[in-house]
């Protein structure tokens, strides 16, 4: 209780409360009022009232003693009625993904910073990188051990996985290379039948399915997939190739036919041999320096 005393007012049959704030300890003056002799905290401004809602202050430890989390808004019936009144009414889980307020922040940002996106001002970049480090000894989010390691966590859970994945699809933003390009695009014409690209498979963004011949294809960097033999001392071709084999299995388990080829195969390939092995595609096939092998 930061109740000092009650006053009564001069030349008046009033009262008055003089008060002391809990966050910033400065004395002030309120109308006398039963409810504010009830409340255990007073504060004599809204920044004192936002400051002491912040992490480990006074009113967000209150609340997480009563009810298990810092706010409203981390409560879970809260959480689900709000993204159910959003399908319900706009038919996406958050207002952000609604095409009307995507382009209301982007005219805002431009308005405000000239840019369709505030991080790519370097002066907001900056700011937040020196808030960052204030507030963690760290210039970088990625680099205080506790983010790291929620990201770590968060990403091993196969449906935040799986959601990464499909919003990358969908606004197109997994690396093409350009010989993977025109392979595609030389498939196309070559076929003359619709090519889906990125299609994804179990846990995986395919490059190409053609739905006619119910053939997947895989596209193999040669330096990326351990296909040159001095690419293989690297950690993260290792894993790659690891992915690969796993791939493979899961392809042959599940009786779909997948069809393997790499980069330096594509390059020297005829049309007509492309063109038979697609015809005579059966299983796992990879296409690898000039050997075909087929597992089965």
């Amino acid at each position: 209780m930061s109740v000092i005393e009650i006053q009564t007012k001069k030349n008046s049959c009033g009262r008055i409360l003089l008060l002391k704030c809990d966050i910033c300890l400065c004395e002030f003056i309120k109308k006398f009022q039963t409810v504010q002799l009830q409340k255990n905290y007073h504060f004599c401004s809204i920044n004192c009232v936002n400051l002491a809602k912040k992490n480990g202050k006074i009113l967000q430890t209150e609340f997480k003693q009563k009810h298990g989390v810092s706010n409203n808004f981390a409560k879970k019936e809260v959480i689900k009625k709000i993204r159910d009144k959003m399908l319900e009414k706009y038919n996406v889980e958050n207002c952000s993904q609604i095409n009307e307020v995507k382009i209301k922040k982007k005219c805002t940002f431009q308005k405000h910073y000239g840019l369709d996106h505030p991080m790519k001002n370097p002066k907001e970049v900056i700011r937040r990188q020196d808030l960052c480090e204030i507030n963690y000894g760290k210039r970088n989010g990625f680099a205080i051990a506790h983010t790291r390691g929620t990201a770590i966590l968060s990403f091993n859970d196969p449906k935040i996985r799986d959601k990464a994945l499909n919003s990358r699809i969908k606004s197109n933003l997994i690396f093409i290379s350009k010989l993977e390009k025109l392979f595609i695009e030389r498939l196309e014409i070559l076929l003359q039948v619709p090519i889906i690209k990125q299609y994804k498979v179990h846990k995986w963004p395919i490059d190409c399915y053609v739905p006619f011949y119910d053939l997947f294809i895989q596209f193999d960097g040669d330096h990326h997939h351990g296909i040159q033999e001095r690419s293989k001392i690297y950690k993260s071709v290792q894993l790659q190739m690891k992915r690969d084999l796993e791939q493979n299995e899961w392809f042959l388990v599940n009786n779909l036919n997948l069809l393997r080829i790499s980069s330096s195969i594509a390059k020297k390939i005829s049309n007509k041999e492309l063109f038979k092995i697609v015809l005579a595609h059966k299983n796992v096939v990879c296409l690898y320096e000039n050997n075909i092998v087929i597992k089965r």
